[in-house]
């Protein structure tokens, strides 16, 4: 037989809560520091949720690092190198653009990792109690 916890069935519920907690203290963190305009927060929370439903469909918790952590982490660091380098001029006479990883890093990843904690969590709660 497989190991218990010491919360039982209650563990994931647990689970859940906190990361849904962890995840919305970061996006409401995140953004009153970056102050984006309602359009913008739609698209990222839609980010989160296809992060969260991708996790759910994947239900291991390997899915919180390749499917919540790696993309973006990429991503911010292939969108610096192509700053960095040049490859396409991102310079004009309006603004200076600044890196993506200073604030992709601190906010971007931290709430799409819990994003996929929620949806992990929420795959092995129903699992466990038996409706999936």
């Amino acid at each position: 037989m497989g190991r218990r916890s010491y919360l039982g069935r209650r563990s994931y519920l647990v689970l859940a809560v906190v990361a849904a907690a962890a995840f919305a203290t970061v996006v409401g963190v995140g953004t009153a520091a970056l102050e984006m305009n309602a359009g913008a927060v739609l698209v990222w929370l839609a980010v989160l949720a296809a992060i969260a439903a991708g996790a759910f469909a994947w239900g291991r918790w390997k899915a919180v690092f390749f499917v919540g952590v790696a993309p973006l982490l990429l991503l911010s660091l292939a969108f610096d190198a192509i700053w960095i380098f040049e490859i396409v001029p991102f310079r004009n006479d309006e603004y200076e653009p600044i890196p993506v990883s200073i604030l992709v890093i601190p906010f971007g990843i931290p709430t799409s990792a819990a994003a996929s904690v929620f949806g992990v969590s929420m795959r092995l709660g129903t699992q466990r109690a038996g409706a999936v």
